[in-house]
């Protein structure tokens, strides 16, 4: 892999840092560890976003001063395209009671998320996220214990009990 290279030579203004492999949950918190901003998205190799996207959330996470997280949906493309898409993933979870923010734009009013997210065992992926820092501090981040899987859905989980879920469609 020669990505230190193709980085340095062609991207001079982006930092690159490398680890040995510990798992995703390890390197999404040192990628937190290593950047200073209020607000947190990941962004996966594997996964593209479309123009627009931060955007979009950053209006809808700036809001309502309770939201934890804004998510939105997503569309499998490649070896995945087969696969089922976003929102149909999550059938309880997006069909939770919800109060329009604006056109496109939902928080979740459920009183209860908790249960939806244990029954569903999935809120989207972490590319489709937009988190605050603080309280991505505060459930001190992912747990680097779930190297393999979970540490996404375990994260939200934790998320949703400190602060309200909207998202964009």
């Amino acid at each position: 892999d020669h990505t230190a290279i193709i980085i340095s030579d062609n991207f001079p203004s982006v930092r690159y840092i490398y680890q040995n492999h510990a798992g995703l949950p390890t390197a999404r918190n040192r990628g937190v560890a290593e950047s200073d901003g209020d607000f947190l998205a990941f962004l996966d190799s594997d996964d593209l976003w479309l123009p627009g996207k931060i955007e979009a959330q950053m209006l809808i996470l700036l809001s309502e001063p309770k939201i934890s997280l804004v998510f939105c949906d997503y569309e499998p493309f490649g070896l995945k395209s087969e696969t089922t898409a976003g929102f149909d993933r999550g059938p309880i979870l997006k069909n939770l009671p919800t109060k329009e923010i604006k056109k496109n734009s939902k928080i979740i009013v459920a009183r209860d998320i908790l249960t939806p997210l244990l029954k569903d065992q999935f809120c989207q992926i972490p590319s489709c996220w937009l988190v605050k820092r603080e309280d991505f501090d505060k459930i001190n981040g992912f747990d680097i214990t779930l190297k393999m899987c979970a540490e996404d859905w375990l994260f939200a989980v934790q998320l949703a009990n400190i602060g309200l879920f909207a998202f964009d469609t």
